[in-house]
């Protein structure tokens, strides 16, 4: 094993539960150097060939396999899964099902005590690799003590300190905000330029990550392979299939094709340098945009701030000045885990409306919405739910009011099948007339054929649509969502977003935890900033992205349709102030008719 290729030839491969196989005759090579990006809906098989590419497919995952995998010639079926991990570096989804010890260093190390290595030579390497990953001054840290970023990052530091000749990263900065993904990708943009690895890695963050694909590979719905090669060709050539597959695009590619630009734009650099081609050399700066009325979809966000809240019906508790969740009487003083105290001003949730929290990993935003669950106990204030104070209602009158879906989908199943997770969730209810609205939930969230599957063999994307049903079993007030729209393609996440916005017709109150920045854009009614366990922030998402020093302090970027609309705003300032993909279209097709006589 001397130079590092990775050669994937004809692989199959079906779990013993499922009526379709997952992957059909996927093949692609990679060279040492070399990154392929492996993209595909949720569900397409994109985790179940990353562990064919360690081995665990077929010597620890059951399933009917075909096909091989050679590592540098070397074919995994005849290595252990022991020898392989001296050679193919493996990055989780999941940070928790690959850490061990009790302190960082002690995780790092692990890897590096079973090589046999000097102690000067391992503690170059532990001091080198948590570095890479910003976690230096954690290093004597307790891993239990991590939020879940960190986890994730310290996961990709043992990895990396084990220097193995392939590194396969599965979705390595899901769990992260936005700025831990940037120094993660920054670590990946290194270990390239190194060109000692060969690199695969899978990914729904493409606006952040397609600069550094050598290639991209795209697995179709039924595992085969749907495209593959460089990226701006495979987005021009296949950018219809891709849609009606559901597959996370940039949303450069997006507006570059909707606008007929030339080539496709990969970030938001190229679709200024287009549209300022587009519109000529004679073109100044200014705009008439500003001059006239703008249509609803395409006001500039400035704007639909100011009418945001007048546009919103109140809702009975609107009415009667009773929110559905109140933090109240100050400052509300949290623990978690009897170490780390945070402090956050009042905060209200009422009924019909969407509350998105967002903040670095590690600001508190899973802490505060654990207690607003009534989960953990508050140290100082209190919280109300319909005006009642939450210290004096019983665990089974908050479950029966308030759902919470869980960051880590595991976390909350219990039973041995998908339909019964959703069954033992409606206790008194008919056992037949049970199975019949679990069976319509499943429908509804795609997982009809996953009925009689364990949760746990699921897709990272199917268990997050399954634990998002679970929590609909009953019509509860208020449901509170950790990352609903982690690991799920495009369609699948508008459509789990769609079902909430269903829900708050109905008057239900949503608190929505995330890291996915054009959500709050698109959906939130209004955004609540943690930043080291301070609300920093409490207002619309059009006033947030504003601000660029309260981005900074609180870890966030824009997302990628603000920060195209920053980078063409040379061409007309008020766009500027524009936070979603559809406004920034709108305003561009504008922008152009007006200035180059293109039908807008």
């Amino acid at each position: 094993m001397d130079n590092g290729v990775l050669d994937v030839r004809n692989v199959c491969f079906g779990y013993d539960a499922a009526e379709q196989p997952v992957l059909t005759n996927v093949t692609f090579r990679v060279q040492t150097g070399e990154l392929l990006l492996i993209m595909g809906a949720s569900g397409a098989g994109k985790s179940t060939l990353a562990l064919t590419l360690n081995g665990l497919i077929p010597h620890a995952v059951q399933g009917s396999y075909e096909g091989d995998v050679r590592i540098a010639g070397r074919s995994t079926s005849e290595a252990t899964v022991g020898e392989l991990a001296m050679h193919v570096g493996m990055v989780f989804q999941d940070p928790e099902a690959q850490l061990v010890a009790f302190t960082v260093e002690d995780e790092v190390a692990f890897g590096l005590e079973n090589l046999c290595l000097d102690r000067e030579e391992m503690e170059r390497r532990i001091t080198q690799s948590l570095a890479e990953v910003g976690l230096s001054d954690q290093r004597k840290k307790a891993v239990e003590h991590l939020s879940g970023g960190q986890k994730q990052r310290l996961a990709i530091a043992s990895v990396l300190a084990m220097q193995p000749q392939v590194i396969v990263l599965d979705e390595p900065t899901a769990l992260l905000d936005p700025a831990g993904r940037a120094e993660v990708f920054a670590v990946i943009e290194r270990l390239k330029q190194g060109g000692r690895q060969a690199l695969v890695l899978v990914e729904h963050h493409l606006d952040e990550c397609i600069g550094l694909a050598d290639r991209v590979l795209v697995l179709g719905k039924t595992g085969e392979v749907s495209a593959e090669g460089e990226a701006r060709r495979v987005f021009s050539e296949s950018y219809e299939r891709l849609c009606e597959e559901g597959v996370f695009l940039p949303e450069t590619v997006r507006l570059s094709k909707e606008l007929g630009l030339s080539p496709v734009a990969l970030c938001a650099d190229e679709v200024a340098e287009q549209i300022g081609k587009r519109l000529g050399n004679g073109f100044a700066f200014g705009s008439l945009i500003q001059e006239k009325s703008w249509s609803e979809g395409a006001r500039p966000a400035a704007c639909a701030e100011q009418t945001a809240d007048a546009g919103r019906s109140a809702s009975p508790e609107d009415e009667a000045g009773v929110p559905l969740l109140a933090i109240r009487e100050g400052m509300l003083s949290l623990a978690a885990s009897g170490v780390l105290q945070k402090s956050v001003g009042a905060l209200t949730i009422s009924s019909g409306e969407l509350l998105a929290i967002a903040g670095a990993n590690g600001a508190g935003k899973t802490t505060l919405a654990l207690h607003l669950m009534g989960l953990l106990p508050a140290h100082k204030g209190a919280l109300f739910l319909s005006g009642k104070d939450m210290t004096g209602l019983s665990m089974a009158e908050l479950v029966r009011n308030i759902g919470f879906v869980f960051q880590n989908p595991e976390h909350q199943f219990v039973a041995e099948t998908a339909e019964r997770e959703l069954v033992v969730g409606m206790p008194e209810r008919d056992e037949e007339q049970a199975r019949v609205q679990a069976q319509s939930l499943l429908q509804r969230f795609g997982l009809a054929s996953a009925a009689g599957r364990s949760p746990y063999q699921l897709s990272q994307g199917e268990k997050r649509r399954l634990s998002v049903a679970t929590m609909l079993t009953e019509e509860r007030k208020v449901l509170i969502l950790d990352e609903p729209t982690f690991g799920q393609d495009q369609k699948n996440a508008r459509e789990i977003m769609q079902m909430l916005q269903s829900l708050q017709r109905e008057g239900v109150a949503i608190v929505l935890i995330t890291h996915a920045l054009w959500l709050l854009a698109e959906y939130a009614d209004r955004v609540a900033v943690l930043a080291k366990g301070k609300l920093v922030f409490h207002g619309t998402a059009a006033r947030l992205f504003s601000q660029p020093e309260l981005l900074k302090q609180a870890s966030l970027r824009l997302p990628p349709a603000a920060e195209m609309a920053q980078k063409l705003s040379v061409y007309d300032p008020s766009l500027a102030g524009i936070a979603t993909y559809e406004n920034v279209r709108a305003g561009c097709l504008r922008l152009l008719g007006e200035r180059t006589g293109v039908e807008a």
